[in-house]
């Protein structure tokens, strides 16, 4: 099954310094304590952003979860594509 992903624009959370990391693992513990009932749920924090990684939710559920945590400038949908132009092309 393929996984679906979202990424997670934190806005001025990257711009907190050395205290970055600790925010980051705040609203990451936020998104997992709010998501404790999907099942196969994965967690990537980034310099900028984070991507959630799910198989078996559905799209919705998690935007109703993560439009309530704070923090969270924006998120979208992402879909990994090889790296290559007509790859691309094709999934688009």
């Amino acid at each position: 099954m393929e996984e679906k992903q979202i990424k997670i624009h934190y806005g001025e959370l990257s711009t907190k310094g050395k205290n970055r990391k600790m925010f980051q693992q705040k609203m990451a513990e936020q998104i997992r304590h709010k998501t404790k009932h999907i099942e196969r749920i994965k967690i990537f924090p980034n310099r900028d952003f984070m991507f959630i990684k799910w198989e078996q939710a559905r799209y919705e559920e998690l935007i109703e979860v993560l439009k309530d945590i704070p923090g969270i400038s924006r998120f979208e949908p992402v879909y990994p594509v090889a790296k290559d132009m007509d790859a691309i092309k094709k999934e688009h």
